[in-house]
């Protein structure tokens, strides 16, 4: 018996605990008056809910530690595979000639830091030899307008590089960088700055030994919405001269020309940018140089570049490779595109949307069983208030709608008068005497459950209805 009266006893006061959590709390207390414990169970509010400034703190503090916590690592990656087909005519195979990796892996320390290792590393199968070099960076925002960064490298050269960076107004940015290598310690200075609306421009000035001292200067321009001007000179261990015409075809497509004169040559680039996606765009193009005539490869996913530079001859006076080079990459590209990568897109396009479908369908259902369940917490609260409202002589709304009412009320009428011919004149009398009509096919939707108003006169009924 001890135990029963034990049990009956923390039952009681589980039930005081509770009513006290609710009578003690102004909002909880208003929502139990309106639906009852199912409303508090089902989290319903009363109102509009006032956020106080410790909740908007608190809810700031909690979206900026998910937003850091998203701050993933950005992992950059550029892979150069130089194959040498020259010798295919003579039925020789293609002979990789050197495989060239470049990897950059970065970490976000905070929102302001940043820590980044850069390896470089190069093959030589022929000479079965490598090299390469492994770089640490760090980079610091020290405020809206500033950067700072330092970099040491370490591999068959040692390398230490401090760099800042400053936005002087909106359209000029500038940088210092200092150097330090064996050969002595170099300055860079560099500009960039939008000289005017379609047009920006970078200067570049090292000072330093002999092989890293120069000069060098680019503008590009873009006129109407079709063409990128690009031209850019560099002076210095190397001097170039390189011009370069961008014709914008459509959304996805570029072509490109582009020469280059200089102390190590002359070339002639011809090509094109296809962009399949907003993550993914691949380049196909032939260059014809004193190096010989070399067809380009490269498609880009993301981060990640993979480029095949793959040479056909090296003379460039080889007329039959020179126009096959040409004409097989257009006629490649437009059969790739016609039977291989449009029905992939069309295929990967449909199955998005039915993905999109399916989950916005569960969407759509998880919503209906909400919305069905507080409808039928409503409706007991809406029934006493609307028996109050009339014992007391209120306004009862029987019936109400939303939507296209002139078609809503077309359909009753055809109703009624189809009742009305089937039941006789008592039929047409009750449905004039103000009884809620039955519901009508018609794109309008009547409300589920009476509601109220106070202030009509005493026992009237009405019908309320919105566009």
């Amino acid at each position: 018996r001890d135990d029963e009266s034990r049990q009956h006893a923390q039952q009681t006061f589980a039930k005081l605990q509770e009513a006290y959590e609710v009578l003690s709390d102004q909002e909880r207390r208003q929502i139990y008056d309106v639906y009852g414990k199912q409303g508090l169970a089902a989290g319903l509010e009363v109102g509009q809910h006032t956020h106080w400034k410790e909740e908007l703190k608190r809810q700031w503090d909690e979206f900026k530690r998910k937003q850091d916590e998203e701050r993933e690592p950005i992992n950059r990656g550029t892979y150069i595979f130089r194959i040498d087909a020259s010798g295919i005519r003579k039925s020789q195979p293609p002979v990789v000639r050197a495989t060239v990796t470049h990897t950059t892996y970065e970490v976000p320390v905070g929102s302001d830091d940043a820590f980044y290792v850069n390896g470089h590393a190069a093959l030589l199968p022929q000479q079965q030899r490598g090299v390469g070099n492994v770089l640490f960076g760090y980079r610091r925002i020290i405020s809206p307008h500033d950067t700072l960064e330092g970099t040491a490298m370490l591999g068959l050269q040692s390398v230490l590089s401090l760099t800042s960076t400053r936005a002087i107004d909106n359209h000029t940015t500038a940088s210092l960088a200092a150097t330090w290598q064996k050969e002595g310690v170099s300055l860079q200075l560099s500009s960039t700055r939008q000289v005017f609306t379609n047009t920006s421009g970078t200067f570049s000035w090292v000072v330093g030994p002999r092989a890293a001292a120069g000069m060098s200067l680019s503008l590009q321009h873009r006129h109407g919405t079709k063409y990128i001007l690009t031209g850019k000179l560099e002076v210095g261990a190397a001097t170039a001269l390189l011009g370069r015409v961008t014709y914008v075809w459509s959304d996805s497509l570029n072509l490109r020309a582009q020469v280059r004169l200089g102390t190590t040559g002359v070339d002639l680039e011809v090509g094109a940018t296809k962009r399949w996606s907003p993550t993914s765009t691949s380049y196909m193009g032939t260059v014809v140089g004193l190096q010989g005539i070399i067809f380009k490869v490269r498609y880009q996913r993301g981060g990640q570049v993979f480029e095949f530079p793959t040479t056909l001859a090296t003379r460039p006076d080889d007329l039959p490779l020179l126009l096959a080079a040409y004409v097989v990459p257009p006629l490649l590209y437009l059969a790739t595109t016609r039977y291989v990568f449009r029905p992939l897109l069309s295929w990967h396009r449909k199955r998005s949307e039915r993905l999109a479908r399916e989950e916005h369908s569960k969407q759509v259902s998880q919503t209906l069983k909400v919305a069905a369940g507080e409808r039928a917490l409503l409706q007991p609260v809406a029934r006493r208030k609307a028996r109050a409202e009339a014992a007391k002589g209120g306004l009862v709304i029987l019936d109400a709608v939303y939507g296209v009412v002139d078609s809503y009320r077309e359909a009753q009428q055809q109703q009624q008068q189809q009742q009305g011919e089937s039941a006789g004149p008592s039929s047409r009398q009750a449905s004039a005497a103000g009884a809620a009509p039955g519901p009508g096919s018609s794109p309008a939707a009547p409300a589920s459950g009476p509601s109220t108003a106070s202030g009509a006169a005493p026992g009237t009924g009405t019908r309320a209805t919105a566009a």
